[in-house]
């Protein structure tokens, strides 16, 4: 495949799950976040018409709805194809952290440079890139620990204590890693193994 028809590929594949990214947005946001809010509202008014003693079983109900809300409102700005222009990229990659924390049974640590604020395609790439390899690496690829680093330069940092060759990273993260590798953006994706099996992912200029 020519060097302009991989590139006209991969920006109609970017524009298709920004587009899908925004629709599944919008359903979390608007019908899941609603419902959530109307089951609220009738949990107050079911409160004021049952006797004290079902105070406590209200309370655990009212508390699980908050929790659901809360991870769905998190889950819809996650899935917005625009999150690096609503936020900043540390808080971008602070709220996807947060968000692969709680599918992931182990441990995930991120260490950010708050200060370093690159513009706005830098962040994108950036943010989509750590946002693949991080659920890569905790998910199919089995490591029980993932740590994400973000330094100006730009230079991403991702290690995890699972060894995984080029090849096996390529298969599962081609399209999304293509389309920042050295493209518009100038990242450059580097790659290597160190110590106990341990993946290194960097990203930068």
């Amino acid at each position: 495949m020519s060097g302009n028809r991989l590139s006209d590929w991969l920006e109609a594949f970017e524009g298709d799950r920004a587009r899908e990214r925004g629709a599944l947005a919008r359903l979390l946001h608007d019908q899941t976040g609603g419902s959530l809010t109307a089951a609220g509202i009738e949990l107050t008014l079911l409160r004021m018409d049952l006797p004290a003693e079902y105070a406590e079983r209200l309370d655990s109900l009212e508390r699980s709805l908050d929790s659901a809300f809360e991870a769905v409102r998190a889950a819809s700005l996650l899935a917005s194809p625009d999150l690096t222009s609503r936020l900043s990229l540390a808080d971008a990659l602070s709220r996807m952290a947060e968000a692969a924390g709680r599918r992931f049974a182990g441990t995930l640590a991120l260490s950010i440079d708050t200060e370093y604020r690159p513009d706005a395609e830098t962040a994108q790439g950036l943010f989509r890139i750590a946002e693949c390899l991080t659920a890569y690496l905790s998910g199919e690829a089995g490591a029980t620990t993932v740590e994400v680093a973000m330094e100006a330069g730009p230079v991403l940092t991702i290690r995890a204590n699972r060894g995984v060759t080029r090849a096996e990273a390529s298969a599962a993260l081609g399209p999304t890693l293509a389309r920042y590798w050295a493209a518009r953006t100038n990242l450059r994706f580097l790659f290597g193994n160190t110590g106990a099996g341990s993946t290194i992912f960097v990203i930068s200029r």
